[in-house]
């Protein structure tokens, strides 16, 4: 291989070195994001979402209970639009929550709330309407009854409030865990382009030394004097060393040498007349 060849070797084992490196940060980088981001996207909107719809069915408990203690018919209709308001904000919170659910977990849970907030706003909605015919000691009765019901929704949906911290709790551990894989995934295949391209870059510049037969500025210096006529210049090789420039050199060197001593030597003999 040619001395050009093995530098456009190391160039290019350099550069897809550094592509690589690139690369694997920005694969790496971005799923450190996914998994930070997770809470920005689901987690914080989901633990937000799940306080409102707490906030909101305990809100209709107490509208509720307001409702069955008033006799003034103004009084009860108002009461009755605000439980409709926040029967709407409730059942709103947990259609809106659809576009948020991260596992089958939590769809579970959703699905829950939902069956357990029918079945006591149905039996709620009874109650009160027994109330408002004339049954008020019926429907009071029926009303209290439902409080484990009550306390069995605010207890799931509490759960399910948990159950989001907790998601994003996993979120942020896999971010950390992830940016440690990366770093140490980085290191170690910096090091092995590191090691790699330096290996190449030893083979190579010793192969090129090997084929000139030292340092590139001494061959060139002793080519400049023999090339100038000094052959009486000291051109030291390495032992075994019979094909390198310098060894070249020194061939040269030698025989030009030793076609100048036979020439002054045939000179001499002439001139004696011999």
């Amino acid at each position: 291989m040619t001395v050009s060849k093995k530098m456009v070797l190391l160039i290019l084992a350099a550069l897809l070195g550094v592509l690589g490196l690139s690369a694997l940060g920005v694969k790496q980088m971005n799923r450190v994001y996914d998994a930070a981001d997770y809470g920005n996207v689901n987690s914080v909107p989901s633990v937000l979402l799940m306080g409102q719809n707490i906030e909101q069915f305990n809100r209709l408990r107490v509208r509720m209970y307001r409702s069955i203690l008033v006799e003034d018919p103004a009084r009860q209709a108002e009461l009755d639009e605000r439980i409709r308001d926040a029967r709407g904000k409730f059942t709103d919170g947990l259609k809106r929550y659809e576009s948020l659910i991260s596992d089958d977990t939590d769809r579970r849970l959703l699905e829950e709330e939902r069956n357990l907030f029918a079945d006591y706003d149905r039996r709620a909605s009874e109650a009160l309407e027994m109330i408002r015919n004339r049954r008020r000691a019926e429907g009071i009765e029926t009303f209290l009854a439902l409080n484990p019901a009550a306390d069995k929704l605010n207890t799931t949906l509490s759960e399910h409030l948990d159950y989001n911290e907790k998601l994003s709790r996993k979120g942020s551990d896999e971010a950390a865990a992830t940016k440690a894989g990366a770093f140490t995934l980085l290191v170690a295949v910096g090091l092995l382009t590191t090691l790699a391209v330096g290996a190449m870059g030893v083979y190579i510049t010793r192969s090129l030394l090997r084929s000139l037969g030292g340092e590139p500025a001494l061959a060139v210096e002793v080519a400049n004097r023999v090339a100038k006529g000094d052959l009486d210049t000291d051109i030291r090789l390495a032992p075994g060393d019979n094909t390198s420039l310098m060894a070249a050199l020194k061939a040269m060197s030698d025989t030009l040498q030793g076609l100048i001593d036979e020439m002054n030597r045939m000179s001499v003999e002439h001139d004696n007349g011999d």
